[in-house]
């Protein structure tokens, strides 16, 4: 009646010295009759493994009844065996007949004709995909400063080589289909990766190396390949800017070659034909995502120094702004009026309008937040040089701003405490420095714990909401019963009047702070789950250590030397300026982490993306199931998760 499966799982999952060793090497699977209508009579006679064909790697399971074979199959994204066809016999077997494949021998052959053997179509792409780049980027061992420099740009100087005007130097390509690819030379020349970071630019040997005739011809056919990949970029950039609609979004059933043969003639087909031969059939989403792949390689991000996770995680952060600032000045033809109260958007993980901001912009309205991709969030949380990376994601001359922060997912990967206060410190500072509105930068002090300098930036805060901020938070005492109930009492008012994070921030001010309510309103009513997790942290490391506020010398009655800058506290170190040293930072495989009750409760809420192996990887070692978090990228669902 039932059959058990037992699949071996990678040796990277082989764990505890051989101890519990069907938890961490196989998976296992029981087949039932009873689940395949009309066969609750009948037992299974034989079976039997079969090559499915598929590029998946699990084989058929043919399973033989009396009156039937019924073929089973899994794919390479799920954990179950199911189903997939069922072929009658002719008449019905006896249970000592011989073996139904012996007594039919026609079984397999009648299978294969009639479930398709492979699905590359579906499944497989060509090599200059956006997919299959961005697989051998995150694939690649030697790390994403290799890959750009190797495969990456072997595919990008092949497709600029359309763009010559003498047609004689372009490609001879007659490749059509979606399994297609690039010349294997071309992805393969060692002689494209180059060394742009500059690591033996000060050597005896590159010295004289310059000077030879050899390296002067190389670096005319660099120079060559750098202008023809620059026209390929602004071939690509003209065609993502117009977006077509009947292109990106067909109305119809039609292939997409189809479509472009209707087509020939008007002016938005005219421009996909000045791209090169093998990217005309892509979809414009897919030219956009090559767009801005190509951005990265032109101009790429400083690896120096850092690991192969945070190159990944670095690599993300470059892509994500591109993509970004591609899509911002598409929308900027359009409409540009744009209400003060609705969330900000950003471009690079900076505001998008240059009006005056109000205290409004964490208040009102439901939006959908960019960040990077997951594999890169994942990645910067294993990586053994944070710090590195905190400062290569950091934007350029400025301070991390909420919306910068958010938009690189950092209170998710960033395992230092200590690191994350002061970025949290940094982050008030700089939206009170844009706004001038003590509640703006209110909640991030609270949580931290830090009310000296939240005193005392509610001081130089002249506004009338500010004045009354200022005399509220001298008044009270926050641990008596009228002070705690006073900060409730505000919190529900605001929570009326649709100030979300001001409501938060006044439950924090109650002691002990009321933080499943802050939490629970920053997740569910602005919808920022990274925000909810930021605070949680924050405020629950500050219960834990109940430290003082100030950092460096004192001077005696708990005062600190560091709230006596002038404007509220700001002469001090800037943002560029702050660091931890990454030997003193634990190593990811000595990490054990540390969250209190509220801040796992915001990773075990179940979120819409559940389908994300990625964040959900990252969820569970954040919770400390290092061993499911491995089962959960083979898109295995850990046991209770």
């Amino acid at each position: 009646k039932e059959l058990k499966i037992f699949c071996g799982l990678p040796y990277s999952l082989h764990m505890d010295g051989g101890q519990n060793i069907e938890s961490t090497e196989y998976s296992s699977f029981t087949i039932s009759l009873k689940d395949v209508s009309g066969f609750d009579g009948e037992v299974i006679i034989d079976f039997c493994w079969v090559s499915s064909g598929f590029e998946d790697a699990f084989p058929w399971l043919l399973v033989f009844t009396q009156s039937a074979a019924i073929l089973y199959h899994r794919s390479c994204l799920q954990n179950t065996w199911g189903a997939t066809a069922v072929l009658s016999y002719a008449e019905k077997l006896c249970l000592r007949s011989s073996s139904p494949l012996d007594v039919f021998p026609h079984l397999v052959t009648a299978l294969r004709s009639a479930i398709p053997s492979n699905d590359e179509h579906t499944r497989l792409r060509s090599g200059w995909h956006p997919e299959s780049i961005l697989a051998s980027i995150c694939t690649e061992e030697g790390g994403t400063k290799l890959s750009l420099n190797s495969y990456v740009r072997g595919i990008y100087t092949w497709l600029s080589q359309w763009m010559a005007s003498d047609e004689s130097m372009r490609p001879s390509w007659d490749g059509h289909g979606s399994l297609s690819n690039a010349p294997f030379r071309v992805l393969n020349d060692k002689s494209l990766v180059s060394n742009k970071d500059g690591d033996e630019a000060g050597s005896a040997a590159a010295l004289i190396a310059s000077l030879s005739l050899n390296h002067q011809r190389e670096d005319k056919e660099q120079s060559e390949c750098a202008l023809l990949l620059s026209e390929l970029q602004s071939a690509l950039n003209v065609v993502v800017k117009e977006s077509p609609d009947d292109l990106e979004k067909p109305q119809t059933n039609r292939s997409r070659e189809f479509m472009l043969a209707m087509s020939q003639g008007s002016k938005k087909s005219t421009k996909l034909n000045e791209l090169p031969t093998p990217l005309q059939t892509l979809t414009m989403e897919e030219l956009r995502c090559l767009w801005a792949i190509g951005e990265v390689l032109a101009n790429p991000p400083a690896f120096n120094k850092l690991d192969s996770y945070s190159q990944l995680s670095l690599f993300c952060v470059s892509l994500m702004r591109n993509l970004l600032d591609k899509r911002n000045n598409n929308d900027s033809t359009g409409d540009t009026a744009k209400s003060v109260n609705a969330m900000p958007s950003y471009v690079g993980g900076r505001m998008l309008t240059s009006q005056k901001k109000s205290s409004s912009n964490l208040e009102e309205g439901k939006a959908k937040f960019d960040s990077i991709a997951s594999a890169g969030c994942l990645s910067a949380l294993m990586s053994d040089c944070q710090m590195l990376l905190v400062k290569s994601c950091r934007p350029v001359g400025e301070k991390f701003s909420w919306d910068s922060a958010r938009s690189i997912d950092l209170p998710f990967w960033l395992r230092s405490q200590k690191e994350l206060v002061s970025i949290a410190e940094e982050i008030a500072q700089t939206i009170y420095k844009d706004t001038r509105n003590v509640m703006d930068c209110a909640l991030y002090y609270i949580a931290m714990r830090n009310m000296k300098k939240l005193k005392a930036i509610a001081a130089t805060d002249r506004s009338e909401s500010g004045k009354k901020f200022f005399k509220f938070i001298s008044d009270h005492d926050f641990s008596s019963d009228r002070g705690r109930n006073s900060a409730e009492k505000n919190a529900y008012s605001l929570l009326r009047k649709r100030k979300y994070a001001s409501a938060a921030s006044f439950f924090l001010l109650a002691e002990p702070p009321m933080i499943k309510s802050a939490v629970d309103v920053i997740r569910l009513q602005l919808q920022d789950t990274s925000l909810a997790f930021f605070v949680a942290r924050l405020i629950e490391d500050a219960m834990k250590s109940r430290a003082p506020t100030g950092d460096g010398l004192t001077i005696g009655g708990g005062f600190s030397l560091s709230s006596m800058g002038g404007g509220g506290g700001f002469a001090g170190s800037g943002g560029n300026t702050i660091d931890v040293a990454e030997e003193t930072v634990i190593k990811f495989e000595d990490w054990k982490p540390e969250l209190g009750s509220h801040a796992r409760a915001v990773l075990k809420h179940k979120a819409t993306n559940a389908d994300d192996v990625c964040l959900e990887s990252l969820k569970l070692l954040w919770l400390g199931r290092q061993n499911e978090a491995k089962l959960r990228l083979l898109h295995k669902t850990p046991k209770g998760g």
